[in-house]
């Protein structure tokens, strides 16, 4: 009796999700559609933005608007990699003076050191 349970409770479950995919491939196919008229009113709106701009003189204007926006952010994305590249730099030029002064440290003790020896003798 369990193996017969066992079948028939696979079955429902089997018949809910296919009922849920069916429903999911009906949702994609609403929201295609949706995409798609958005896409062409997007379209109208931008040829009534262009006619619009050619009466007035200043065709082009969108455009040259939008290039802008997009050179502005890809200044600023230039620019914030080009502060960590200083940061880095700076950083390690910090590191390079320390190992400098130690080194100066090491070398004026080994100095000191063996002009004392050499008065010594």
């Amino acid at each position: 009796k369990s193996t017969i349970a066992m079948i028939r409770n696979k079955g429902n479950v089997y018949k809910a999700k296919r009922s849920e995919m069916a429903d999911l491939r009906a949702e994609v196919g609403v929201l295609a559609r949706t995409a798609d008229i958005l896409n062409n009113q997007y379209n109208e709106v931008k040829q009534t933005i262009s006619s619009m701009e050619k009466e007035r003189g200043i065709a082009g204007y969108t455009d040259t608007q939008d290039k802008l926006e997009m050179i502005s952010a890809a200044k600023g994305d230039t620019d914030e990699k080009k502060g960590e590249i200083l940061e880095d730099m700076s950083d390690m030029s910090d590191k390079l003076n320390q190992m400098i002064a130690e080194k100066k440290k090491c070398s004026c003790a080994d100095n000191q050191r063996i002009a004392t020896s050499s008065w010594e003798m």
